[in-house]
């Protein structure tokens, strides 16, 4: 700043200077430019003589003379090749200018009085629905850290794993490798580090609300108890203590409620079970089968259709079966009230079900519904007496419920595939409200992509019709609603 001012400085003087001399009015030099990086570029090359020692080339010595120190987020460590070779476990030894980070997002767990061979249980409570359930589902890498480096942990390290990959809340056991060390450089020494890591799409996980370790699962055993035991989840701190005690526990909590409980059927539930049972046998072969089983084994299922011959990217894929699944919006807080979606782990869970229940040439797909947005345009006159600015708030909530009912009234409404709106239906349905006097200049926009940003990709249209069979046509968030 100081030489760019001394810079402008000096060519104002030599300014008023050459006016001085010639005559006229002394006027300011342009502003002097400040140049900006655009780019950096480093590269480095060793090379070492192609000489021999002992009959042996220098080349096979030179990856053991060259060493680094790579600082880390959370420490540093020693990079060599010698190393490298103590770690049975790595498949290279090549020493790296630079720390290498591959993974979009890692998570780290450090265990004090946890060491190498001892079994760890813990439990990951995660923010349930969370995940993106339009992305595919990713494949968790866990590793232990081992002087430095991390090994990776097998199947034959993993007694038992609930979580679903981070899913779903729940509880992963494992048994610490002997490799493990808790005097590292790479994260605070003294604790014993286990991480878990994802190439890309770090948000097809849940998100983790707590962690706790020394977990263990507790199920519920009848012993004549009152039917409507299971109505509702065990509340969190019931439990306090074991029966009968262990004297080398020292004290037991519960975090947080049960789960997966269901009362016993009544009747009608069972005549309705049995009979379909006596329809399908326990295979999905048309496309009823699919829609039952999958009603019957996942509660928190509301409404199935399932599609034959397509998939997630065609309606036009012999061979493959689509199927969209709807969730039971009772007593539940939707992340999307407009666009209800299923959660991950459940879309995984009916993949996963169906796998076992049908044929083996069958590929099938589970998804949520393709929402598309409805937007709605016009200029409304209200009667005498009402205040414009309060009712464009009543009429855009009372056109939201009326394009998705299921926002106001999630227990008798269900989400509905297909159908059409027209501008006829709105005008009967705004002029049954009675503060309207008349509508004008309505129109209609409709997103068949499902994107929200109607400035860019909107579709004027006097009817408005679902664009697949497995779309479902819903209010936009906001309606444009102009006075008169």
């Amino acid at each position: 700043k100081n030489f760019l001012f001394k810079e402008y400085r000096d060519l104002y003087t030599a300014e008023v200077l050459r006016v001085g001399r010639d005559g006229g009015t002394p006027a300011f030099p342009s502003e002097p430019f400040a140049p900006e990086i655009q780019s950096i570029t480093l590269n480095y090359k060793a090379t070492t003589a192609k000489t021999s020692f002992n009959g042996t080339s220098l080349n096979d010595y030179i990856d053991e003379e060259i060493e680094f120190f790579h600082y880390g987020a959370f420490g540093q460590k020693r990079e060599h090749t010698y190393l490298k070779t103590q770690q049975t476990f790595l498949s290279y030894d090549k020493v790296t200018l630079l720390p290498e980070y591959e993974d979009e997002g890692s998570f780290f767990i450090g265990f004090s009085g946890l060491n190498a061979e001892d079994a760890a249980c813990v439990l990951f409570q995660a923010a349930e629905g969370s995940a993106n359930p339009e992305k595919p589902k990713v494949d968790l890498t866990w590793s232990v850290l081992c002087d430095n480096y991390w090994k990776v942990l097998g199947s034959e390290d993993f007694i038992f794993d609930t979580t679903n990959d981070l899913l779903t809340s729940g509880v992963i056991k494992i048994v610490v490798p002997r490799e493990a060390t808790t005097v590292n450089t790479l994260m605070p020494d003294g604790l014993l580090w286990i991480r878990a890591t994802i190439k890309k799409d770090s948000d097809a996980v849940c998100d983790l609300t707590d962690i706790q370790a020394n977990a263990a699962i507790a199920q519920f055993e009848n012993a004549d108890n009152d039917p409507f035991h299971l109505a509702a989840p065990l509340a969190a701190k019931t439990i306090t203590k074991l029966d009968p005690e262990i004297g080398a526990i020292k004290s037991v909590s519960q975090p947080y409620s049960s789960f997966g409980g269901r009362m016993q059927e009544n009747d009608d539930a069972y005549y309705i079970r049995v009979s379909e049972r006596l329809r399908h046998k326990e295979r999905s072969i048309s496309n009823w089968d699919y829609e039952r089983l999958i009603l019957q084994h996942f509660p928190s299922i509301h409404k199935v259709k399932c599609i034959n011959h397509a998939s997630d990217q065609s309606f036009y894929a012999p061979g493959h079966v689509l199927i969209i699944v709807v969730p039971d919006l009772t007593n539940q807080n939707a992340v999307d009230p407009l666009k209800p979606k299923a959660d991950k782990n459940t879309l995984d869970m009916i993949y996963t079900f169906l796998t076992g229940h049908s044929a083996n040439w069958v590929t099938h797909h589970v998804s949520n519904p393709y929402y598309e947005p409805v937007q709605i345009s016009m200029r409304i006159k209200l009667k005498t007496g009402y205040e414009f600015n309060y009712y464009q708030k009543i009429i855009d909530q009372q056109l939201q419920e009326y394009l998705s009912p299921w926002i106001s009234d999630a227990g008798s409404s269900s989400v509905h595939f297909g159908g059409k709106i027209t501008q006829s239906m709105i005008v009967k349905f705004l002029e049954a409200m009675e503060f309207v006097d008349f509508i004008s200049d309505l129109k209609l926009f409709h997103s068949s992509n499902g994107d929200l940003d109607f400035d860019q990709n909107k579709e004027l249209k006097q009817l408005v019709e679902a664009s697949n069979p497995a779309a479902v046509l819903v209010s936009h968030p906001r309606h444009d609603i102009f006075n008169f």
